[in-house]
């Protein structure tokens, strides 16, 4: 293995060509070591924004904005990641297998007895499902008034939070 430098042995590439910056046995192409490693983007033109691709002392991988100090896009030794920021798209897609769905809560199958709340086209469906807890009601709410629910045995209210009929409007003028 050659050093290139004389401090710490900072920098090596291997005889297979892969190099370490601050390890001393690189197993990938380009391989960064040491506590809270990253590479930093800079772009020095115009705003000279600066951000960071790092792997944190917690386990997390992270796009990180350095004049926000805030992680943009952190990825957790779990795999769950966190966005911060608005997303825009003409189209928002997040997919299972078999699946297209956008999954409110934990319900990734749209299985009623799953925690949380999906809209979406399911394995087997032709039609686009909105799916809800099996405890909980569907409500719909405007300006935090409630105006329409949906209980958890399948009875409809407009105007009423507690239907007890298949169809119950309740109303002044009707």
């Amino acid at each position: 293995m050659a050093n290139l430098s004389n401090i710490n042995n900072v920098l090596r590439v291997s005889s297979n060509l892969r190099v370490g910056i601050n390890t001393d046995a690189a197993s990938y192409a380009l391989e960064i070591g040491g506590t809270n490693s990253g590479i930093k983007l800079k772009n020095s033109g115009g705003s000279g924004k600066v951000y960071s691709l790092l792997s944190d002392t917690s386990g997390n991988f992270q796009i990180y904005d350095d004049a926000a100090a805030s992680g943009r896009l952190v990825i957790n030794s779990a795999g769950n990641a966190t966005f911060a920021g608005n997303v825009t798209a003409p189209e928002l897609r997040l997919q299972g297998t078999g699946t297209t769905y956008l999954n409110i809560g934990n319900n990734t199958t749209g299985s009623a007895s799953s925690d949380g709340a999906s809209i979406g086209y399911f394995t087997g469906q032709s039609s686009l499902q909105i799916v809800q807890r099996e405890n909980d009601a569907m409500v719909f709410s405007t300006n935090g008034d409630e105006r329409m629910r949906i209980d958890s045995s399948g009875n409809l209210g407009i105007g009423t939070t507690s239907p007890s009929a298949k169809l119950e409007v309740v109303t002044a003028v009707g």
